[in-house]
């Protein structure tokens, strides 16, 4: 896997060449996905009706689908007791320096200085990779005098996240194990939280993740409202529904054995989905609760976002291809379970494709002059009417359940640009499967100021 590290003054003449590679991927994706289906049911004169039926069934069972996870997230978790034990603790913090030089200390501050920690043993280590010493790493060294607590532990020959976390992990020495992101700010009592689920038979907590930089811009605006989607519904009602959870890569709480059993795979571009599929196969036990929360920071461009949103296409493709199977053959999961991460996996995957056609659908018809009956029409239609509609209630639900009051703006904009945010996201999605069809893996540093 190839890191790169963005550097705006560099890539600034090459912009167009970019532009035109990315635009040349997502016209040979379509062109074999739309483009060859379109001239054999040309060539054969196939009435693609009813693919455009198949296409609309789809689209509407996804609606179905968000809707009831949308109403599933109003139910909440049963929360067990707190415990009278407290374990010692281990916070993680990783980062790539230079890129977060400018907010690391802030959230190094936040967690020694605002996280509630128990009278037990705790640790904070920063585990960080650069390619030289850099004037962050003296305040560094101070803060480490002035605090015992706090190590910063360099990972030499480190080019990735999962190598930091490997390392860091081995020299933890807390039973609770508590990751996080260079950007993140948790909670003040997220150890107590956490340490509730951890000590009913629980292996890893996965809290909520919330954006702190809110109305920066029209990016930070959507993601803004897009992350309450995610954490706040979609990954609550997982747990309600199949009683399982993904492991998002910070804001996490393990249990240091389970931790232990597992490794993160550099060579994974999501190394956190890759973990959480290994592990809930393994018959880890996760669980989400939306009332741990950590805030960070949406990307502050289009390209931040869009490089972070394909290494996260690619990285689930990977995944998926890797590990469905696994999840079947498991013996720790239940057959609904097993559906549940199907549909999490290959749907959402397979829906890509599909969604496509579509296009393929729509060419054909007007090629072969296909005469579409009045009762097709109503029926296209109202599939078309339910998804808009979709999209205005589940911003209702997300609404509902926020983290946190959001101005009225920040909806609006979610509201009304979600199909085309959701469209975008499908194209960044081609793009990934080109880069994986070609075995291109360039994870590009995400910018944090």
């Amino acid at each position: 896997m190839q890191i790169v590290q963005n550097r705006r003054r560099s890539l600034k003449p090459l912009l167009p060449l970019r532009i035109s590679a990315i635009a040349t991927k997502i016209l040979l994706m379509l062109a074999v996905l739309v483009g060859l289906p379109s001239l054999l049911c040309i060539a054969l004169q196939v009435n693609t009706l009813w693919l455009h039926y198949g296409v609309s069934t789809a689209y509407l069972l996804t609606c179905g689908c968000i809707l009831a996870e949308s109403i599933t997230a109003t139910r909440p978790v049963p929360v067990p007791p707190s415990s009278k034990t407290a374990p010692s603790v281990t916070f993680i913090v990783v980062a790539y320096l230079p890129n977060e030089q400018d907010l690391i200390l802030q959230t190094l501050n936040h967690i020694l200085n605002r996280v509630r920690k128990p009278e037990t043993p705790w640790e904070l280590i920063l585990a960080y990779n650069s390619p030289t010493r850099l004037p962050i790493n003296d305040e560094l060294d101070q803060l480490a005098a002035a605090c015992p607590n706090f190590r910063p532990l360099r990972v030499k020959g480190s080019r990735s996240k999962a190598e930091n976390l490997n390392v860091a992990v081995r020299v933890a020495r807390g039973d609770l194990i508590c990751l996080f992101d260079a950007d993140h700010w948790p909670g003040v009592d997220c150890v107590a939280q956490a340490w509730r689920w951890l000590s009913n038979g629980y292996d890893v907590v996965q809290g909520r993740c919330v954006v702190r930089n809110h109305s920066s811009n029209l990016i930070s605006r959507l993601v803004s409202i897009e992350f309450e989607a995610i954490y706040g519904l979609f990954h609550h009602a997982r747990s309600v529904i199949a009683q399982t959870a993904i492991f998002g890569g910070s804001n996490a709480y393990w249990r240091a054995e389970a931790l232990r059993r597992m490794y993160f795979n550099r060579d994974r571009l999501t190394e956190d989905i890759d973990v959480s599929v290994r592990a809930v196969s393994r018959g880890l036990r996760f669980i989400h609760d939306r009332t741990i929360i950590s805030t960070e920071m949406a990307p502050a461009s289009f390209k931040a976002l869009f490089n972070q949103r394909k290494r996260w296409a690619q990285g689930w493709l990977e995944v998926t291809l890797l590990h469905q199977l696994r999840l079947w053959r498991s013996r720790h999961l239940n057959v609904w379970q097993k559906l549940y991460w199907t549909y999490t996996l290959s749907y959402r995957e397979l829906f890509t494709v599909l969604s496509l056609q579509i296009y393929t659908a729509l060419l054909t018809q007007s090629l072969l002059d296909i005469e579409i009956s009045p009762s097709s029409k109503l029926f296209f239609g109202s599939t078309s009417i339910i998804c808009l509609a979709t999209g205005i209630i589940h911003t209702l639900f997300i609404q509902r359940y926020q983290a946190q009051r959001y101005p009225l703006a920040n909806y609006v904009l979610y509201t009304g640009l979600h199909w085309l945010f959701v469209t975008w996201k499908g194209f960044v999605s081609l793009i990934a499967w080109y880069d994986h069809i070609v075995r291109k893996q360039d994870w590009v540093v995400t910018p944090r100021k």
